[in-house]
Order: C-alpha cells, then structure tokens, then sequence
C-alpha cells in the first residue's frame, strides 16, 4: 500500500510539473504576435457570436480616439453582457436577473472615483504595477455583488475599461491560480489578490507582446478589423486565446 502511494505520488507530481511546463509555452507563445493572432483567428472562425461583436460596436469611436461612452451605454453593455455570459444562472434565479442593473449601477457609482483614477492605465504599459491594488479593489467590489460574481466581475470590469482589465472563467483562473509560477498560492482562487496576480501576468505577456509589434499592426491583422474594420484591444485577444486554449481546448 506504501509503494502504491508513492507511486501515485510521483505520477501525480510529474503530471503537474507536464502541465506546468505546458502552461510556461503557453505563456511564452502568448508574446508572439503570430500566436496570438492565430489564437484569436481560431475563435473569430469557431466562437465569435453576434451579441459580443454588437457590443464591440459601442466602444469603437473611443477606441478611433472619440469620446467614451456615456455611463448608461457603459452599464447597458455590461448587463447585456453579463445576461448574455450566464443565462443559464439567470433563468433558473430569476432574482438575480432583476437585481444585476441596479448592482451594476450601484457599484459603478461608488467605485467611480477610483475607476476615473484607472482611465489612462493600459494593459502593456510598465506603470500599470503601480496600480495592481487598485484594480484588485474594484475587481473586489464587483465580484461582491451576488448577480455579478467572479467572473461577472472581471467581464463587466473589461466592458466598463477594455483597454486594461481581461475577463476570466472558472477554467482560466484555476490554470493561472495553479501553474503559473509567479502566482501566489496561499490566496483563495478568485479572490482580488488572485485577479491582482493574473492581471500581472497578462501585463508582462502584453508589454513583451508591445516591444515586438505596434499595437496598431496587431490590431489591423485581427480578423474582426479585416473583414469589418472592427477594433479589438489587447486584453479582449487576450481573452480570446485563453478562452479557446483553456476552456475550448483549442491548440494551434
């Protein structure tokens, strides 16, 4: 019985040191452009969907360098979005549907002076590590509503400031949580510290990404700017090659 366990032991720790190493590749194929745009060619052709790309359409002007939505597009957007994301959820709690425009709007208001303080803060950018804190407390605040949650927090936080906040599942926090390195592992999955040391990794992935190709470049190659001259920021190709390698299990 001792050896047996001993071997489960060691098969289940070299499984884990595979799955880590798988996860550094990963990482490291992140910061190439052509990865990274492949990534996100996979979920254009595979899981793209009409709702996601109208709402893309609000932030254009502002991406084109107009003004930023107004609150009430903003918070629209967000809970179309969130209603969209976890319909399952909603439909079998009806409570929870009629609560999530007023936690939205709640939340947003009480947490905007520290938003306002975040605007100018990009993914990529190196003064973005003198903010994590900050964008740990406004991640917190919203995943303390019970109609937003976890990950409802981190997709209303990217809708509401795209060009710095990346959105996370279940499947994509517990593969950072585990086996990226840098990850802190005494705090609790989905907590604000655990979406401080995500947002940390997708900074260093995106800075690396930067000094290798214009933004500019990146943008223009992505297959939504190609065939319809829709604007996709950073985080947002982030998140698609998470989602398609993560929880798709989609490998190019």
């Amino acid at each position: 019985m001792c050896r047996y366990f001993v071997l489960i032991k060691s098969v289940c720790k070299n499984y884990k040191e595979v799955f880590d190493l798988s996860f550094e590749r990963f990482i490291s194929n992140l910061k190439n452009p052509e990865f990274l745009l492949n990534g996100c060619r996979v979920f254009w052709d595979k899981y793209e969907d009409n709702v996601s790309f109208a709402l893309q359409t609000l932030w254009q002007d502002f991406f084109r360098g107009g003004e930023r939505p107004n609150k009430y597009i903003i918070l629209g957007g967000a809970e179309a979005l969130l209603l969209k994301w976890n319909q399952l959820l909603f439909k079998n709690k009806p409570r929870l549907m009629a609560k999530i425009g007023d936690d939205l709007e709640q939340v947003f208001n009480s947490t905007l002076p520290l938003l306002e303080h975040l605007y100018n803060i990009q993914l990529g950018k190196p003064n973005l590590n003198n903010y994590l804190e900050d964008v740990g407390k406004l991640y917190e605040s919203y995943s303390q509503k019970s109609s937003i949650g976890m990950t409802g927090a981190s997709k209303a936080l990217h809708f509401i400031h795209p060009e710095l906040f990346v959105s996370w599942d279940s499947s994509i926090r517990d593969y950072y949580h585990i086996h990226d390195s840098s990850h802190n592992k005494k705090h609790q999955v989905g907590s604000f510290e655990c979406y401080i040391d995500f947002i940390k990794t997708c900074n260093h992935i995106a800075a690396d990404l930067l000094k290798r190709v214009k933004l500019n470049e990146l943008v223009q190659k992505h297959p939504a700017y190609v065939e319809y001259g829709q604007v996709r920021v950073l985080p947002k190709m982030l998140d698609e090659c998470n989602w398609c390698w993560i929880y798709a299990n989609e490998k190019w």
